[in-house]
């Protein structure tokens, strides 16, 4: 049984209204989650030394490349991941759906740990590599609706906002993890030991932490499963059935949305460190101790800003994050071209950090909160995985790929302000769900 999880309509409630059970699904979630981002993320702090082992097409900028365009090759397979463990999610419960998702992460990762090389196996060794990113991407597309749905429905209903934060949160974690690991590696190991070996000790590590984040999620209370609620008897069409037919508009308009999110999430947060490396030739040491910055502020300020829309409202937040990136976006890729001084490039990250956390925050909070219980992880999974496949997995590939064709080493803060208007229209049409009671 779920502990009287949801009543008769199938409405969601909280499972257990003690502080203690509430921290654990914060902890569980976020401890859980960031592992996922973490296999997921670490793929891009090593995509040079990756593509030079399993994309020798000649030269550093092509092999980047073919190594990028793997990366986001992940992010293709994460709709059909939300599709398929969204609808398990709405179906079987959250809890079930995450234990899931971190199992196929875990293979995703181990495969590329282990495979050969490019010169060592032939072209069986970038199939494999893609393998490894297509059961990460899948992975990561259910994780998303089932992690935030569980935190959106064991929160109070004044405190959403602060509960669904902690998803940015885990991503920040994630990346602070990865980059302290990153720069831990190209700080004791020489060139040629990363090269040959040393990039794969992150995903080996990523794998063996697994085991932990399964145990902590077992111990979780279920907060909605559709096959538990008494009257799925009489109402049985699948999650993705009632979307299609009942939530089209809200399906695209929470697709749309994370335009906004997803580019300056990629682009702030993820790839300015390849930028300052391989465009602005600094050393990567420097580059990968500013990403730390930002992983310590994305998980600091991200709970403080879901307090805050929760204060607010969410809309406020996400009107807020696009007009401010569109402002900063050239400024700061110029300032950036013009070789700032350590402490300058720290701080501009830890402020594109904090907009990152604020576009996110608001969006995954309206998201989540417009769609009701027995569709909310496949909806918001869906919308997600839709999102960043389009606006964020190739984030990076498009960035380097324009200023390649362009020569205008401005042009990523060009795609930052595309996304960002883009993202702006569907402000215009989705309610604002502060104190909305879940349903």
């Amino acid at each position: 049984m779920l502990d009287n999880a949801f009543g008769v309509s199938g409405v969601t409630h909280v499972p257990d209204s003690s502080p203690l059970s509430r921290r654990r699904i914060i902890a569980a979630t976020t401890i859980g989650n960031a592992l996922e981002f973490y296999d997921f993320l670490i793929y891009s702090f090593f995509a040079a030394q990756i593509g030079r082992a399993f994309f020798p097409v000649g030269n550093d900028v092509g092999s980047m490349l073919a190594s990028l365009a793997t990366f986001g090759v992940g992010f293709l397979f994460r709709p059909l991941g939300s599709i398929v463990l969204g609808a398990y999610a709405d179906r079987r419960g959250r809890k079930a759906a995450m234990l899931l998702t971190l199992s196929l992460m875990a293979l995703g990762t181990a495969i590329i740990a282990f495979t050969p090389t490019y010169a060592q196996i032939g072209v069986f060794a970038p199939a494999l590599i893609v393998l490894g990113r297509i059961l990460q991407g899948f992975s990561t597309g259910g994780e998303v609706g089932a992690a935030t749905s569980m935190l959106a429905e064991a929160a109070p209903n004044h405190q959403r906002g602060y509960y669904i934060s902690w998803q940015m949160a885990s991503q920040g974690l994630a990346v602070l993890a990865a980059a302290l690991i990153s720069f831990t590696l190209t700080q004791t190991l020489d060139k040629a030991a990363l090269a040959s070996w040393g990039w794969r000790l992150p995903f080996v590590v990523g794998m063996l932490i697994a085991p932990m984040g399964m145990y902590i999620r077992r111990r979780l209370k279920e907060t909605y499963a559709r096959e538990m609620v008494p009257d799925a008897q009489r109402h049985p069409e699948s999650a993705l059935t009632e979307l299609a037919a009942s939530h089209r508009n809200m399906l695209v308009m929470s697709t749309l949305i994370q335009a906004g999110s997803q580019i300056t999430s990629y682009i702030f947060i993820i790839y300015l460190p390849t930028y300052a490396i391989v465009q602005l030739h600094m050393p990567a040491h420097l580059a990968l101790a500013a990403v730390i910055v930002s992983g310590i502020v994305t998980f600091v300020a991200s709970p403080l800003l879901g307090i805050l829309s929760d204060r607010i409202g969410r809309k406020p937040l996400a009107w807020g994050s696009r007009i401010l990136s569109i402002a900063v976006a050239i400024p700061c890729f110029h300032a950036m071209n013009l070789q700032p001084p350590m402490w300058a490039l720290v701080l501009m990250l830890g402020g594109l950090a904090i907009l990152a956390a604020m576009c996110a925050v608001g969006n995954y909070t309206l998201v989540t909160e417009n769609f009701p219980a027995k569709v909310r992880a496949s909806g918001m999974g869906i919308a997600q995985a839709i999102g960043a496949a389009i606006f964020g997995g190739f984030a990076q590939f498009t960035a380097t790929w324009l200023i390649r064709v362009t020569g205008d080493s401005l042009a990523p803060a060009y795609l930052v302000i595309a996304c960002c208007v883009i993202s702006m229209i569907p402000l215009f049409f989705l309610r604002e769900t502060r104190n909305v009671q879940l349903t």
